[in-house]
């Protein structure tokens, strides 16, 4: 018992035990050890252990250099170790070893134990294989059989021909089981024979053979035999067919053939015991003394040839004809020569022949003075050797050229009839002619070129579209093949005249005759008629002519000089002659002059006393724009005095535009430089000599420009909104607008579509306010366009104006006047608002 105050104490004590190392007390023991055999493809279990040690020692396994990890079987005094391998071939001759390791022996290392395996196992039967190559008759045979692997190696035996010249050697080697087969001095018995390699090994089921037969080369028993050979008759074209044999030889000959140089391919006939090939040939001229030559090769003859045998050609083709030219084109009058040349095997005979008719037998065609007659299809005939068969002909047109024989038929005709045609043919050799036109009065030619000429082949026909007394004449058909025809001109013509039936007509009178009253007065009438005149007669309309002693008519025929075609011809003509002694105010009037020839002619002509002309009538202004007008008038009677024309036009403010006199030719004007929008009045008045007419006067207003461009104010504030509006009063699609000098690049576009205005400068957007707007009429156009700029001071005096486009109208694209734009201040920019606030500085 323990009483107050005492103390106690307790004493703990531990007890460690003892870290002592020892090393093992055994040496490394393992089993199988040293060389073991062992099949191939067996499992087998290596032991390893040491006894003692502390701690137990440490087993590793090494095999084949590569670390293995074995089954620990350790028990309290042992250290054991146990490895289980299934053993193949690849482990013949290889190691297994086992390592002891602990730290209380020296270095750490206890001891080693190894164990090298002998693999039992089958050689690779699929290596079981003879080497043998042909050999020439009189050479050794070396002949191999070989088996890879296997432990042991196979046995090896052949069984071959009992010969003293046979002989076998066994030459393995460590991995390769081989025997050789040798038969010296060989010879075409041996060939085909059979030699039989066996193979044994403990761990074949039975025997394995293998066989293979001797191939001995020599070359064939018989010579090279080919039909048909030598010289060999043939004629061109034929098909040939050449065969070639060998017989025997091993292996068979080899064939080849050559024709003309170059090898050519042959069809194989080869069978067991002959080699032959077939060469079919078609054979023409070029194989004439050429050879073709089987070749026979083999390896057992010396330098790989064995023979050859050959035959050569002799081609028999017909004839061969060459003329100078297929067709010969001739002038009339020439000599004519002509050679024929052939070439055949045998040589040719030539003969000429004109159609089926024998000509000449030599090769030499002579015609003198060649005649169109003789224009024909000439046969030049070349035979070789006396039958048909060997015959050859070829013709060549001769062709005879001429100039041409030329008919023109004319057939005369009356005034005013229609499409009368003049028909030309002609005859000549070669029928490509020139044809030419010419249309005579005398000695004068009145035309040679015409438009209604048709021409085709041996025809021309000139066509006179309506007849006047102008194509009345000689006509002349000059027809040209470039040939020159028997009268030795290379051109051929006839010529007709062509006589026109009509009306007579007067050439030399006067519409009006102007006198002065009581004087003399002499009136010469020139006219043609044709046919000639039966009556001419001067009468007068209304009351009787003067009498005699006032009024003398004569009658008679003169020479007239006439415009046929601006040409002047003479012709047959009469004249009639009027002679008044006094001419008084009585003797004023219409007269006629009258004549028949067949054909009823009236001419009426006035006889008036000289005065001022009449005035003009029927004044008409048309064609008026806004810038200019035409003014036409009807010219009165100038009352046997040449007139002029006074046309004035001014503005209604009285200020003269235009101011002009005409002469009595014109009778419109167009006047030009005219205000738009503007009233003028014309006026048109004659003068001649004798005085001045009363005036007709008119007036007219230029028309008002389409399109207009205007500003909203008469000055622009500069920085403040500015409409510009361009009106159209014709419908515009689309309106652009311009500032100059640029008139090709827009400052704004406007296009109408669906009703709405469109700001379509860039993409298209729809206009708001303060930005662009149009009147649209309908969904496609608009009258009135309308852009918002905002002016700058700099902008002052800045020239604008805008287009419009409408493709329904006549002028589908139209420009406004310049429009200048006046700014209160003078600054340095302009901005013009186009959709979407922005601006474009210009």
């Amino acid at each position: 018992m323990f009483s107050p105050g005492m103390e106690l104490f307790v004493l703990v004590v531990t007890i460690l035990p003892c870290l002592c190392f020892d090393p093992p007390t055994g040496n490394v023991v393992m089993w199988p050890f040293g060389t073991y055999s062992v099949q191939a493809d067996t499992t087998v279990m290596l032991n390893c252990s040491v006894e003692g040690g502390n701690p137990l020692a440490t087993l590793t396994w090494q095999c084949k250099g590569s670390t293995f990890v074995g089954q620990n079987l350790s028990y309290l005094t042992t250290s054991d170790s146990r490895l289980e391998l299934k053993v193949d071939k690849t482990y013949h001759q290889q190691n297994c070893l086992c390592t002891a390791r602990q730290q209380a022996s020296p270095n750490g290392w206890v001891g080693t134990m190894s164990v090298q395996f002998n693999v039992l196992y089958a050689p690779d039967v699929d290596t079981f294989i003879i080497q043998s190559e042909p050999v020439y008759e009189g050479q050794t045979l070396n002949m191999y059989c070989k088996m890879q692997g296997g432990n042991p190696l196979a046995t090896l035996t052949w069984s071959c021909v009992n010969q003293p010249n046979v002989a076998s050697y066994n030459i393995s080697i460590p991995t390769d089981a081989v025997w050789k087969l040798e038969i010296t001095s060989i010879n075409r018995s041996y060939n085909g024979m059979r030699c039989t390699c066996t193979a044994t090994h403990k761990e074949f089921a039975q025997r394995l053979n293998k066989y293979n037969s001797i191939i001995v080369y020599y070359p064939p028993t018989g010579s090279v035999v080919m039909s048909p050979s030598g010289t060999y008759n043939v004629q061109t074209g034929i098909t040939v067919t050449l065969e070639c044999r060998v017989e025997g030889g091993n292996p068979l000959a080899t064939l080849r053939w050559q024709c003309k140089r170059s090898t050519v391919e042959g069809q194989n006939l080869t069978n067991e015991t002959t080699a032959a090939s077939r060469l079919i040939l078609n054979v023409d001229r070029t194989f004439h003394q050429q050879q073709c030559v089987c070749l026979a090769g083999h390896q057992a003859s010396p330098n790989g040839q064995f023979g050859r045998k050959s035959v050569q050609f002799n081609i028999l083709y017909k004839p061969i004809i060459t003329l100078d030219s297929s067709t010969a084109y001739i002038n009339e009058s020439v000599d004519f020569r002509r050679i024929c040349k052939a070439e055949s095997n045998p040589s040719p005979s030539v003969a000429w022949y004109r159609g089926t008719t024998f000509k000449q037998s030599n090769g030499i065609l002579s015609i003198p003075r060649i005649d169109r007659t003789d224009a024909a299809s000439y046969v030049c005939a070349a035979t070789a050797g006396s039958t048909a068969i060997l015959k050859s002909t070829e013709r060549f047109m001769l062709v005879v050229q001429y100039g041409p024989d030329v008919n023109l038929t004319i057939t005369n005709t009356t005034e005013n009839a229609t499409n009368v045609r003049l028909v030309c043919t002609a005859n000549g050799v070669p029928p490509q002619y020139t044809y030419r036109w010419k249309h005579m009065l005398g000695s004068t030619v009145i035309r040679d070129t015409f438009d209604q000429v048709t021409s085709s082949g041996s025809v021309s026909t000139l066509t006179i579209p309506r007849v006047t007394y102008e194509v009345m004449g000689t006509y002349v058909c000059e027809v040209n093949n470039g040939y020159r025809g028997r009268d030795g001109q290379i051109a051929q013509t006839r010529q007709d005249f062509l006589y026109v039936r009509g009306r007579p007509r007067a050439i030399s009178v006067q519409n009006t005759y102007v006198t002065d009253k009581g004087t003399s007065l002499d009136i010469n009438i020139t006219y043609i008629s044709f046919p000639e005149a039966l009556n001419t007669s001067i009468l007068r309309g209304s009351s009787a002519l003067p009498p005699k002693g006032e009024l003398s008519v004569t009658v008679s025929s003169v020479p007239v000089t006439v415009l046929f075609f601006n040409k002047n011809v003479s012709i047959d003509g009469y004249i009639v002659q009027l002679h008044f002694s006094t001419f008084e105010t009585r003797h004023q009037g219409r007269y006629q002059l009258y004549v028949w020839n067949e054909y009823t002619y009236y001419y009426d002509f006035e006889i008036i006393i000289s005065d001022k002309p009449d005035h003009p009538t029927g004044l008409v202004i048309d064609q008026i724009t806004k810038s200019s007008a035409v003014v036409s008038w009807t010219p009165g009677e100038d009352n046997g005095n040449i007139q002029t024309f006074t046309l004035t036009c001014q503005e209604n403010n009285g200020e003269f535009h235009t101011n002009i006199t005409l002469n009595y030719t014109i009778s419109s004007l167009t006047v030009e430089n005219l205000d738009i929008s503007t009233e003028y009045d014309v006026t048109v008045y004659a003068r001649n000599a004798m005085g001045t007419s009363e005036s007709i006067t008119s007036t007219f207003n230029t028309i008002s420009v389409a399109v207009t461009l205007s500003g909203s104010s008469e000055y622009a504030v500069p920085g403040n909104d500015f409409t510009l509006t361009c009106d159209v009063p014709d419908e515009a699609n689309s309106v652009q607008l311009y500032r100059r000098p640029d008139v090709f690049l827009p400052v704004g576009s406007l296009q109408v579509a669906l009703g709405q205005c469109y700001n379509t400068l860039t993409t298209p957007v729809q206009c708001g306010p303060n930005v662009c707007s149009c009147i649209a009429n309908s969904t496609l156009y608009g009258t009135v366009f309308q852009w918002v700029i905002q002016p700058r001071t700099g902008d002052h005096g800045s020239v604008w104006f805008c287009r419009r486009t409408n493709p329904n109208l006549p002028v589908s694209v139209e420009e406004s006047p310049d429009y200048t734009l006046n700014v209160a201040d003078l600054n340095n920019s302009l901005s013009v608002h186009f959709g979407y606030n922005l601006d474009f500085w210009i």
